[in-house]
């Protein structure tokens, strides 16, 4: 069940941008956040899936690279399977 206004796919973006970018405190974390989104709406209007694609896997590479936040392995794997359009 959907509860929120957001796309799904942007709210994923948001969802590991947040994660990816947490460690930098908001004065940096806030606006990298914004400017992903803002780039992943772009891609989602334009229909570039593949962009999209790169653009989290950025996020998560972010992510892997810091540890004191490195996820369940199991994350990615359902965020990717939540935002591919099929």
């Amino acid at each position: 069940m959907n509860t929120t206004e957001e796309e799904p796919m942007l709210a994923v973006v948001r969802f590991t941008a947040d994660l990816a970018w947490a460690d930098a405190g908001p004065e940096v974390a806030d606006p990298e956040v914004t400017r992903l989104c803002l780039e992943a709406q772009e891609h989602i209007l334009a229909g570039r899936w593949l962009d999209m694609a790169f653009l989290m896997l950025a996020s998560a590479d972010l992510l892997l690279t810091s540890p004191s936040r490195v996820p369940d392995k199991g994350t990615f794997p359902f965020l990717f399977s939540l935002s591919i359009p099929i």
